[in-house]
C-alpha cells in the first residue's frame, strides 16, 4: 500500500525507502510524509520540556496567589472596619490560588496520561 496515497501496489510498481510509494507518481509525497513523520517525533521532547516547563510555572503562580492572598487577609486583620476589602481580596487571590494549584495537579508531569485505575 502507498504511504502518500493509499492505493495498493503490485511488485512493479513500487519504489521502496522508508514507506512504500508509487513508483514515479508519489515518492516525493512519500519523502515528505516520511520528513513530516520525524519532524514529529523531534517534537514530543521539546513539546514534554515546555509542559514541564509550564507545570512549574503554573505551581509558582499559585503558591504566590495564595501568598499574597493570606499576607492581604492578614494585612486587613489589623484594622477590619476600615480594611475589610483587603481582607475581600484577599481570600479571592487565595481562592484562585487554590482553584490554580487543584487544576495544575491535573496536568501531567511526563505528557503521557496515566490510566485512572493506576493513580
Amino acid at each position: 500500500m502507498c504511504g502518500a496515497c493509499g492505493k495498493g501496489l503490485c511488485q512493479d510498481c513500487f519504489a521502496d525507502g522508508k514507506i512504500l510509494a508509487c513508483k514515479g507518481y508519489c515518492e516525493d509525497d512519500a519523502r515528505d510524509v516520511v520528513m513530516l513523520r520525524e519532524a514529529q517525533v523531534r517534537l514530543v521532547a521539546t513539546s514534554l520540556a515546555w509542559l514541564r516547563f509550564n507545570r512549574f510555572l503554573l505551581y509558582a503562580l499559585a503558591v504566590f496567589l495564595l501568598g499574597m492572598g493570606a499576607f492581604t487577609g492578614c494585612l486587613s486583620l489589623l484594622d477590619f472596619q476600615r480594611a475589610w476589602s483587603l481582607f475581600v481580596l484577599g481570600g479571592v487571590l487565595a481562592a484562585f490560588g487554590l482553584v490554580l494549584l487543584l487544576r495544575t495537579r491535573q496536568i501531567p508531569s511526563s505528557g503521557v496520561r496515566q490510566p485512572e485505575e493506576a493513580r
